[in-house]
């Protein structure tokens, strides 16, 4: 009985035999390996992330812990697609004896998750693979803040005109709002924006409104990186170069969700040139993960593999690390390099960073 009551975080009484302290709770503390809670989704809206969301924490696990991998606990649950689920979801984490949660992912899902862990009495720690909401700690730049580097880009290219393309959903207003705060800022003076359906597939007719004003323009789209490339095919059709070093162009920028190698692979070179303001992108101190996924998978590690690894890691670490801060990088030639010497890229990249 006093071997389950300590199991739970209480104190062994005074005098009690020495055994007892084989029962103490592992930690990440340093007490022994952590008990990791994966509360990540495996069905429902966010069902397909799945895949990569469950390999991460399997490499990250494997170079986080080294030789003692084998020792650390995992627990899954799949966080589902509700706040019922999540919530469900997480007290069998918590119940199974967890130290960190790591996940899930969406507004409501969070939330849900973040009201079972207060009520551990901060025996338990959640990590979102996301933007951080209230007390709970992210990983990922914010919105708003990827919105402002872009920004600020802008003004550094001297572009006093801008257009912005966006999805008509709730994260394209979002990323709108952003931008209209934070390119006055840069010195913009003329900003037009174009909602589009979210499910657009051809950019001709969305841009009729403003072809004529893009010459000495800057062009910003907040969108998944797959639609950006249909603007960009659209943009290059109608005889616009995108600029990058030594070939002045039209400026294009991006929040590129959805950003990862298979994105910048053969096929996309069009894309070279974008500057984009990831929600995660390679850095130099985690090409050990980016071994061990590839090994593990076959391919590297994309954007929501990245958000993953700086969740377990800063769980690992006790979540203790500064807020993530965003970035703009430009892709070229399959890479994403840097556009000013504060970016942190992997060393084979950073290397390769053109000044500009």
């Amino acid at each position: 009985a006093q071997c389950l009551l300590v199991r739970t975080g209480r104190s062994a009484p005074e005098g009690a035999p020495a055994w007892l302290n084989a029962c103490q709770q592992p930690s990440a503390a340093g007490q022994g390996a952590p008990r990791i809670g994966l509360l990540l989704p495996r069905s429902g809206k966010f069902a397909g992330l799945a895949d990569v969301q469950h390999a991460a924490p399997a490499a990250a696990i494997k170079v986080l812990a080294g030789p003692a991998a084998d020792a650390v606990q995992v627990t899954w649950q799949d966080a589902g697609s509700s706040p019922a689920e999540a919530k469900q979801a997480a007290q069998a984490l918590i119940g199974a004896g967890a130290d960190l949660l790591v996940g899930p992912v969406g507004p409501g899902n969070v939330e849900a998750a973040a009201e079972v862990v207060a009520g551990s009495g901060g025996r338990v720690r959640l990590v979102i693979p996301g933007e951080g909401a209230g007390a709970v700690v992210g990983v990922a730049p914010t919105l708003e803040a990827r919105a402002g580097v872009l920004a600020q880009s802008v003004g550094r290219l001297g572009r006093t005109t801008v257009i912005v393309l966006a999805p008509d959903n709730a994260y394209g207003k979002r990323a709108v709002a952003a931008l209209e705060k934070s390119l006055p800022r840069s010195g913009v003076k003329s900003l037009k924006t174009i909602y589009y359906p979210a499910n657009t597939t051809s950019f001709s007719k969305v841009l009729d409104p403003v072809r004529a004003s893009l010459k000495g323009a800057a062009v910003v789209i907040p969108d998944q990186i797959g639609r950006v490339e249909l603007v960009v095919r659209q943009l290059v059709r109608d005889g616009f170069a995108v600029d990058r070093p030594k070939q002045p162009g039209l400026p294009i920028l991006s929040t590129a969700e959805g950003l990862g190698p298979d994105a910048m692979a053969a096929g996309h070179e069009i894309l070279d040139g974008v500057l984009v303001a990831p929600v995660a992108w390679p850095t130099a101190d985690a090409t050990g993960f980016a071994d061990a996924y590839a090994t593990m998978e076959g391919e590297p590690p994309g954007d929501q593999a990245w958000l993953v690894w700086r969740a377990v890691s800063r769980a690992w670490s006790g979540g203790e690390q500064a807020p993530p801060a965003a970035a703009v990088l430009r892709v070229e030639s399959g890479r994403l390099v840097a556009t000013e010497p504060a970016v942190s890229l992997a060393p084979e990249e950073r290397s390769k960073a053109p000044a500009r």
